[in-house]
């Protein structure tokens, strides 16, 4: 029981790798925030719009946790007020494709972002278990995204594998899942 006791303090100490990578993430969810909010704002597209919303709540529902092991650990936050960006021409700027292009890109940049915090976490069990399950969100969001963005035509679908089968159309198989890192 003494083992079980020693074991379960190490685990609730987290070293300084593991404090950049809450501040990073903390960090960039932020800037993320900001960016879809100033997105929202132009998108003229309604479907887009409830992404954009979507996006924000579960970014806001990560930034609270985010912000509850900053507090529990004793780590300084990050600032979250962020200068507000104004520009003086009207919404037909930016057209809602280059703007779902971003969010996507920023959505595939953050997985890649989790996936490198998740494999350098581990001196706290708690912290990777929630770091593994806000991966896992944001792999599926992801997914949702580009499954929109190819419907829409807004995203290209990159070329399947030369193994496929001849008796196989290539239009016809569904892409599950994007390859990451390819637009």
């Amino acid at each position: 029981m003494i083992y079980k006791v020693k074991t379960e303090k190490r685990q609730q100490a987290i070293d300084i790798r593991e404090v950049y990578n809450i501040w990073d993430i903390l960090n960039s969810k932020y800037m993320a925030v900001g960016r879809l909010q100033l997105w929202e704002n132009f998108a003229h597209d309604y479907e887009f719009k409830i992404f954009l919303k979507r996006d924000i709540k579960s970014l806001e529902e990560n930034i609270a946790i985010l912000e509850k092991q900053m507090y529990n650990f004793a780590i300084k936050s990050p600032d979250r007020n962020r200068v507000n960006i104004t520009f003086p021409t009207g919404s037909q700027v930016v057209s809602d494709q280059f703007m779902a292009q971003d969010v996507f890109l920023y959505m595939q940049e953050h997985v890649e972002n989790l996936l490198k915090v998740l494999r350098s976490t581990v001196t706290n069990d708690k912290l990777r278990s929630i770091i593994k399950k806000m991966a896992v969100k944001t792999i599926n969001d992801t997914d949702k995204i580009a499954t929109y963005l190819i419907g829409k035509g807004w995203l290209a679908v990159p070329p399947l594998y030369k193994q496929i089968p001849l008796n196989v159309n290539e239009n016809c198989v569904r892409v599950r899942r994007p390859t990451y890192g390819i637009i």
